[in-house]
């Protein structure tokens, strides 16, 4: 999961920490705390909607799989402002 966040991010991208999730169907969990995200999740696909999830929902930022890498900004882990304009999405579809 690293390996695909720092495809999607970039080196020296914000901390992302990966746990277990216990649940009976597919499923992820996220939080952002202190500049940490974090992603439990009951295996890597269902880890990797999470980030996907995260970064559309609270950054405002779009990847999908023509999207060119890394992510402009090193703080796309940064949740949008309340009221403020969306983040630019990177997504080309």
């Amino acid at each position: 999961m690293t390996g695909l966040v720092t495809r999607i991010l970039g080196r020296g991208h914000p901390d992302v920490h990966f746990l277990s999730l216990d649940a009976r169907e597919r499923s992820f969990e996220f939080g952002a705390e202190a500049g940490v995200l974090t992603v439990a999740a009951t295996d890597a696909l269902a880890a990797a909607v999470g980030v996907h999830t995260y970064l559309r929902t609270v950054c405002a930022v779009a990847v999908g799989w023509d999207t060119p890498g890394p992510c402009p900004s090193r703080s796309s882990l940064t949740p949008r402002p309340p009221g403020g304009p969306p983040r630019p999405s990177t997504s080309t579809t």
